[in-house]
């Protein structure tokens, strides 16, 4: 039997979407044929997306500042 220990082990990480595919890989696990792979392989369509990374701009590069009109100091900073 399948658990969510086991998903945690294959580097799903826990969520909502656990128990329907807890679920399916059991279903799965039940032909013999199948192999380990496949299932984690299938599961892959259960999980979300992983976050995209948008790293940070140097202060002073986004061309949006040139924009702006500014009416204190610390705007212009």
């Amino acid at each position: 039997m399948i658990t969510g220990k086991d998903l945690i082990a294959w580097g799903f990480t826990p969520g909502p979407f656990f128990k329907a595919a807890i679920v399916e890989a059991n279903r799965l696990a039940q032909d013999s044929d199948i192999e380990q792979f496949e299932i984690i392989e299938a599961l892959n369509a259960f999980a979300p997306p992983e976050p995209i990374y948008i790293p940070r701009h140097e202060k002073g590069t986004l061309g949006y500042r040139m924009l702006m009109d500014t009416d204190t100091d610390d705007e212009i900073a």
